[in-house]
């Protein structure tokens, strides 16, 4: 094996930036270069082409985050050249989970991108491995920053979900203020975020990778309950709507827009909460340091470490996205949710009017 200084049981065994990890050709712990940053050179300080590849990944996101945060400016002067009251409601919090997400995700990935073209800081014992786990000096700060990515991308995705069925439960109800049982339920997710936040930042900074992979089940179990049920019986809602509209020649326009929106936000957010899930669970069960297994040339925990990345990037523009119609719907339509209580379809009353706010869709 190439770029070993002898075995070793721990990687304060290892000189310089070399990692200590099990090879599987000589059937012992030895010490060489970590796989996840593609460093290479006898003491593991050279830029090789998986560093490379690494860096054009990361700059590749950069400039999607900095497209995503162009819109977020524009969205921003919008506001402020139509004079556009902002209410502080779900659309408005999730808009700006996914501004702060995007953020973040910058100054991460700029960490990460400085991390991977300086191996030779690579000699850092972080105090949680108690001091027999090497990594880089930048490790705490992109461990920081990670997870409050992740918790804005997870807390935006609820929140969405949250208000497809609060606007359902409302309109099937006739109601315009939330009754006890949307209350408990607003608070049940209010108090998940929370806990969620607080897990995940505790499991990321103390590096326990395997613990937010298994974490998740649950919390994406309950992010794809939310979208599947509210996206369904919310589509099911505005097509009623819809051919309401074309027989009383009202906003047939916006509510396609309003279903098309849906439609993809939904299908988007399930298929990237389910890769991400995952590439964290691929991530999670290997040693990412470990440079043995290889999917072409490139290391398995550096693939799936980027595909986490990369498809929590996608969730964020993608929840960026939905909000962003929803603002440009709401202000160009600001009565175009309301309805006659006496509107009926097929013998079935439509909602109350004002019982749909579009600046809540």
């Amino acid at each position: 094996m190439a770029n070993t200084t002898g075995e070793c049981i721990s990687d304060k065994d290892c000189i310089l930036g070399l990692h200590c990890f099990f090879d599987e050709d000589e059937n012992k712990d030895i010490c060489g270069c970590s796989g996840y940053y593609g460093w290479k050179g006898e003491n593991c300080t050279d830029i090789g082409p998986i560093t490379v590849a690494y860096v054009f990944f990361s700059s590749t996101e950069l400039v999607l985050v900095a497209i995503g945060l162009a819109f977020c400016v524009k969205d921003l002067l919008y506001i402020k050249r139509k004079r556009i009251p902002v209410a502080l409601n779900s659309n408005t919090l999730c808009w700006a989970y996914a501004l702060v997400g995007l953020l973040l995700f910058f100054i991460w990935q700029m960490n990460e991108i400085v991390s991977a073209l300086t191996p030779e800081k690579n000699t850092f014992f972080p105090p949680d491995s108690g001091h027999f786990e090497k990594a880089h000096e930048y490790v705490l700060v992109s461990r920081f920053l990670s997870a409050l990515v992740f918790v804005c991308s997870m807390n935006g995705m609820l929140l969405v979900g949250f208000v497809w069925l609060k606007v359902v439960y409302k309109s099937e109800r006739m109601i315009v203020e939330d009754s006890l049982a949307l209350l408990r339920f607003r608070r049940f997710i209010y108090a998940n975020q929370v806990g969620t936040s607080l897990m995940f930042l505790y499991c990321v900074l103390q590096a326990r990778y395997s613990l937010v992979s298994y974490f998740m089940i649950p919390y994406t179990i309950l992010i794809w309950i939310c979208y599947s049920i509210g996206s369904f019986r919310f589509r099911r809602l505005f097509k009623s709507l819809l051919e309401a509209s074309y027989s009383k020649n009202g906003n047939a326009d916006t509510y396609k827009q309003v279903l098309g929106n849906v439609n993809r936000a939904s299908i988007l957010v399930i298929c990237f909460i389910g890769l991400t899930l995952l590439s964290s669970i691929v991530y999670a069960i290997q040693d990412v340091n470990r440079p043995n297994y290889l999917i072409g040339n490139f290391p398995i925990g550096m693939l799936s470490g980027e595909g986490v990345i990369f498809f929590i990037l996608l969730i964020l523009l993608t929840l960026s996205w939905y909000t962003r119609q929803t603002l440009y719907i709401g202000s160009t339509n600001p009565n175009s949710a309301k309805f006659s209580k006496s509107s009926t379809l097929g013998g079935k009353s439509l909602p109350h009017q004002n019982s749909i706010s579009m600046s809540d869709i």
